[in-house]
């Protein structure tokens, strides 16, 4: 018999119905798990700089970023999908908390079986994202346009983390 997750991705070869389904089978699972019947989001996917996803906790909305989704369809059915939806599950049961507190960690645990990740180690260069080369005293940084732009504008300062040398852009 096949597996939820092989369900997913051979019965559909459009990573955001897999991600549909994904969305789900967490809702599903959340509401057996605490026998509180939670509401199937809205799911989007614009793309939304380097984020994965993104939950809107007051609007019952989770966003994915489709061109990540198109290279990381596993990554995204195993870990953020589970990580959005339990921002939802969390804020539906228990209100205004810490983001990635320890009631988001039990759902990521304890009813979804995953990891409790907070941040995702996704190849961004599929973005194709323009960056701008800063140099400090010890190597070169790539620097996206915006915070390019801030610097330039004179509303931030970035210093390198390893030498702490203030940031400035290459010639």
């Amino acid at each position: 018999m096949p597996t939820m997750q092989n369900a997913l991705t051979s019965s559909t070869a459009d990573p955001q119905s897999a991600v549909l389904l994904c969305v789900d089978k967490h809702i599903a699972k959340a509401s057996s798990y605490f026998d509180y019947p939670l509401r199937k989001p809205q799911v989007t996917f614009r793309a939304s700089g380097t984020r994965a996803g993104t939950a809107f906790l007051h609007q019952n909305r989770v966003n994915f970023h489709r061109i990540l989704l198109q290279h990381n369809l596993h990554t995204y059915l195993s870990d953020v999908v589970p990580h959005e939806i339990a921002h939802l599950v969390v804020h539906s049961l228990f209100g205004r908390v810490q983001p990635h507190g320890r009631e988001w960690k039990l759902v990521m645990q304890s009813v979804f079986g995953c990891r409790p990740s907070v941040t995702h180690t996704l190849d961004l260069s599929v973005l194709e994202r323009k960056t701008w080369d800063y140099q400090c005293a010890c190597t070169t940084h790539q620097l996206t346009t915006r915070r390019h732009n801030a610097i330039q504008q004179k509303k931030r300062i970035y210093r390198c983390q390893r030498c702490e040398n203030i940031l400035t852009v290459s010639p």
